[in-house]
């Protein structure tokens, strides 16, 4: 992911991607390897791409000063 966004201008990182479960259930009817997938979608995807991208918006806010 990094030698991907290596080529990319981020000014601003708007991250709006995350799953859930498909059908209404209970927290206790959610088995957990639908869990385990939301956390790895919801917390360790933003998580990366905000790694990939941080340095970026960074130095353009500091720049602006």
């Amino acid at each position: 992911m990094e030698e991907a966004s290596d080529e990319l201008d981020v000014g601003v990182l708007v991250n709006n991607m995350g799953v859930m479960y498909s059908n209404v259930m209970f927290f206790d009817e959610v088995e957990e390897k639908v869990w385990m997938k939301m956390v790895r979608v919801n917390v360790e995807g933003t998580t990366k791409v905000t790694m990939c991208s941080a340095w970026d918006v960074g130095k353009k806010k500091w720049s602006n000063r």
